[in-house]
């Protein structure tokens, strides 16, 4: 909120009670330039070109059509606009002890090498990122224009 200045910031989860819990909070959920909303990743409910900047932080993981919801990432923000994400790899929450009390979705999951390809085939480049490959992935990507030659997935 310092940084960006946004005159609505809006933060968005698919589960209902996390929002209520979210709009009970002391803070940035009740300050009136939060607009809370119960989204889909895959569905966002927002017209194209929207946002300059969307924030995942671990977030991705838990999508299972996460390729998808990359793609909506895509088409929420301007060309231009950042994508500032931290994901988890599967060597953190598939493990024999995380897979039994938490729960992530068990196919089509991500590593460091499928990350950035999906990232680049939507039209993202990475701007700067911070990876371990056995733990997960930090960092800024940002939307390229579809003229450069990108397929433009949106």
């Amino acid at each position: 909120m310092r940084f960006f200045s946004p005159d609505l910031l809006h933060a968005t989860d698919l589960d209902l009670l996390m929002v209520k819990k979210a709009r009970s909070y002391p803070g940035p959920g009740s300050n009136r330039k939060v607009r809370l909303v119960v989204a889909d990743a895959g569905r966002l409910p927002y017209p194209p070109s929207t946002f300059r900047a969307v924030f995942g932080f671990g977030v991705m993981h838990h999508v299972v059509k996460w390729r998808e919801a990359l793609r909506e990432l895509a088409r929420v923000l301007v060309p231009g606009g950042y994508y500032f994400f931290e994901e988890l790899f599967p060597p953190v929450y598939a493990n024999y002890l995380t897979k039994r009390i938490l729960l992530h979705p068990g196919e089509d999951r991500f590593d460091s090498q499928k990350w950035k390809k999906a990232l680049d085939e939507v039209g993202f480049v990475l701007v700067r990122s911070l990876e371990n490959s056995k733990v997960g992935a930090i960092g800024i990507a940002k939307l390229l224009p579809p003229s450069n030659g990108h397929q433009d997935a949106r």
